[in-house]
């Protein structure tokens, strides 16, 4: 998993690919002197939704200048809030969900920010988060995963379906509707 660091084979390939990242993450909180982690990094943390097994381990800085070594990629310049969660330390889940919806494949963002939608973020003081970011990169994309957003998903792959329907031309679909059947069954 990382340098000194190993699992067992059968059990390592036995998991799912979300879950040998956040195994990979938790590795890396261990073994690297206090990490921030950010991006999909922080998104296992927090509990959010990450698709697949990530190639590369996030990690954000205030000072100096990104790098990258081996898997580990640190960002630097946009400043960041920060927290612990669970001993580990994070980008704060509103920076999270930001960063992540500048990047993401839209689908794969809209299921994130529909997950922390969820939890409570506030998409107004998200909207304010990204209005004050010193990079444009990336904020064509976020304003259209926050216009595709609903806190009403049940799960990622709710959200997924939910626009690969709007990109296949359907109409928008009515989450959680309620029918009533005949004869009351």
């Amino acid at each position: 998993m990382r340098p000194g660091l190993y699992a067992d084979a059968d059990e390592w390939t036995g998991l799912a690919p979300w879950d040998r990242y956040a195994a990979r993450v938790l590795a890396a909180a261990t073994t690297l002197t206090d990490p921030v982690f950010a991006y999909e990094s922080a998104a296992v943390v927090h509990g959010l939704p990450i698709f697949g097994e990530p190639r590369l381990l996030h990690a954000s800085t205030s000072t100096g200048r990104g790098y990258r070594r081996g898997e580990l990629v640190v960002h630097a310049g946009e400043p960041r809030a920060f927290e612990r969660v669970d001993g580990i330390l994070v980008t704060a889940l509103l920076d999270t969900v930001g960063d992540l919806i500048r990047v993401l494949p839209h689908a794969h963002a809209v299921a994130v920010l529909d997950a922390a939608l969820r939890r409570g973020v506030d998409a107004g003081a998200l909207r304010r988060l990204l209005a004050v970011q010193p990079s444009s990169r990336g904020m064509r994309r976020a304003q259209s995963v926050l216009g595709a957003a609903d806190a009403r998903a049940e799960s990622p792959f709710e959200s997924v379906s939910r626009v690969t329907i709007t990109a296949l031309g359907f109409d928008r679909p009515e989450l959680q509707a309620c029918f009533e059947l005949p004869h009351g069954e």
